[in-house]
């Protein structure tokens, strides 16, 4: 499902420059768990278009970004689970000796009151002078060893008590390891530039969409795309335009996809967009809509409009077929349609051992 488009354009001019400001403000206050977002244009003069590319794109972002956290986190939840599970135990074994505990001080303090109630009925009571000096002292050390046993029984209670407040500990300290832990994990799959995933998220995602698709026979798309003659925007413009270009251009394509597709830079110019569920006409239909989006709205940037087309590789995943081997047809359709002229998307050969034809333009 595609992101709506919102009539942003319709703000007045005059508000323009808050509405701005105040969507760069959350977009800088989003916690840096949660990876970073697409850069919006703040160097660009505040115009409700430019807003509306900006809003756009940080909406696409908000949109995709949750469904890709969780499959990147997988791993590091198992373990932290075991770690949980753990301590769990622990903190069960605590209670059962606390109980224990307590139960056995009961027992103790029922019998130094049943020694003390013996001693009574001995004072009070009739008996051989020479009967009372042997029964006070077996009397007396029964009462000192009851109070003895009460005085260790409450010490291993106080201990209880520290050794849970330690596991208390443990588990809050457990619980910043892993909020730290999934920081440094998402943020070391994000592109600085763009806040799309990067190369080796892309990786990851691959191989586990080949997976499914071994194991269940769903195909899936790839499509590979480079900005044309990127050098050239760089060398007229500047560096920091040509950032720009960049930025702008990922927004576009997440706001162009649905939720469930994966999109990374995959290096330099270069893009990348894994389509689960998608094969064929399919898939050549997004990345022609790709293509049209670069081409037909110019990017707007400090230096002036600037006018980017792109060149697309698509391929479909075949049965037998590794990621890595899809991934090098895509890529192979792209630099086709580079040496066909630029700014049109091919189709990619399909791979060994099923019937060729050639690359076809979509």
């Amino acid at each position: 499902m595609e992101s709506p488009n919102l009539p942003i354009d319709s703000i007045p001019p005059e508000l323009a420059p808050a509405a701005w400001a105040l969507l760069a403000e959350i977009a800088r206050r989003i916690p840096p768990f949660l990876g970073q977002p697409p850069r919006v244009l703040l160097e660009q003069a505040p115009d409700g278009t430019a807003l509306s590319e900006a809003l756009a794109a940080f909406l696409a972002w908000l949109e995709t970004a949750p469904a890709q956290w969780g499959t990147r986190m997988e791993e590091l939840e198992a373990l932290f689970g075991e770690m949980g599970a753990v301590v769990g135990e622990l903190d069960g074994r605590v209670r059962r000796f606390v109980q224990h505990a307590r139960r056995y001080a009961t027992e103790h303090e029922g019998l130094t009151a049943s020694v003390e109630e013996a001693l009574g009925r001995l004072d009070a009571a009739r008996m051989d002078d020479a009967f009372r000096p042997a029964l006070e002292p077996i009397l007396r050390t029964l009462r000192s060893e009851a109070l003895r046993e009460q005085r260790e029984t409450r010490r291993l209670e106080e201990e209880a008590g520290l050794l849970r407040d330690l596991l208390g500990g443990l588990r809050e300290r457990l619980g910043q390891v892993e909020n730290k832990v999934r920081a440094l994990r998402t943020q070391s799959l994000r592109d600085p530039l763009t806040g799309l995933w990067n190369r080796g998220a892309w990786d990851d995602r691959l191989a586990e969409e080949t997976a499914r698709a071994v194991r269940y026979l769903q195909p899936f798309s790839v499509i590979l795309w480079d900005v044309d003659r990127f050098k050239e925007v760089n060398d007229r413009h500047g560096h920091p335009t040509g950032d720009l270009v960049l930025q702008a251009l990922a927004g576009r394509t997440l706001q162009a996809l649905r939720r469930s597709d994966f999109v990374a830079r995959y290096g330099g110019e270069e893009f990348a967009v894994l389509l689960p569920h998608t094969e064929g006409d399919a898939a050549r239909i997004v990345a022609e809509k790709l293509r049209r989006l670069a081409e037909t709205s110019p990017i707007r940037t400090q230096t002036g409009p600037v006018r980017v087309t792109l060149s697309v590789g698509v391929a479909t995943w075949h049965p037998d077929e590794d990621g890595q081997a899809l991934v090098k047809r895509a890529d192979d359709a792209l630099y086709q349609a580079k040496r066909a002229g630029r700014n049109r998307v091919m189709t990619a050969q399909p791979p060994s051992g099923e019937p060729k034809k050639a690359a076809q333009p979509a």
